[in-house]
């Protein structure tokens, strides 16, 4: 099987399929500029060391100007044309895809479905941990229930790596007052939200968006 992932900074979006299908080859499309191709490629070595020891997959990046429908077109019928050249089923996941990625992919199944019988389109709902059926025709991917992600998985999709040995040069000892901050941390978020988990989760969320902003300062200082 044929994956495609419309790229986005969200690890859990881009690997979705990848997990439950367990497809031979997966390109990830994304648009061509210097930094997100960079991106890109940062993310397909940390998903290459985590699926390494579950399935051989054939990670690729596929650049396109997310300004042109036509070019999203081009390299989407690309991949098509591959899958049905090799005979292999080709599906789309739609998780985490721009509008304009949207409507190329509407346009791109509309010509092929007819032809590609493997064609298929879905969209992971993380929150409610549902498959969706976007080409609404009664076949959906299977996801297995032993689908399980380690907390050492997690981080390395997010780029870091738990050091085990002796020679680890983080370490914190889980005392009283590191609960007490622990403690506080969550007593701020969850009465700042109102809604426990949920005000937590947009705090992060506020960090993480702080973060890409303080990353594009110093991209545009440097240049």
């Amino acid at each position: 099987m044929i994956c495609v992932e419309f790229f986005s900074n969200d690890s859990l979006e881009n690997i979705c399929s990848s997990f439950a299908a367990q497809p031979r080859k997966v390109y990830f499309v994304g648009a061509n500029t210097k930094s997100a191709k960079k991106k890109m490629n940062q993310f397909i070595k940390r998903y290459t060391t985590v699926f390494a020891a579950r399935q051989a997959i054939e990670f690729m990046p596929v650049p396109v100007d997310f300004n042109s429908v036509q070019d999203i077109v081009v390299h989407l019928s690309a991949i098509v044309e591959e899958s049905i050249a090799l005979q292999e089923a080709c599906t789309f996941d739609l998780t985490g895809g721009s509008d304009l990625c949207l409507v190329a992919m509407g346009i791109v199944y509309q010509r092929y479905k007819d032809r590609n019988t493997g064609l298929q389109m879905h969209r992971f709902s993380l929150k409610q941990g549902t498959v969706l059926d976007c080409d609404a025709d009664g076949t959906r991917i299977d996801v297995p229930d032993t689908l399980r992600l380690s907390i050492d998985d997690l981080i390395a999709l997010y780029g870091g790596k738990v050091n085990y040995g002796p020679e680890a040069t983080l370490r914190r000892e889980i005392d009283e007052d590191f609960e007490a901050d622990i403690r506080k941390m969550w007593r701020i978020c969850s009465e700042a939200g109102k809604v426990g988990i949920s005000g937590w989760n947009v705090q992060i969320g506020v960090f993480s968006a702080a973060e890409d902003c303080r990353d594009k300062t110093i991209s545009i200082l440097s240049e």
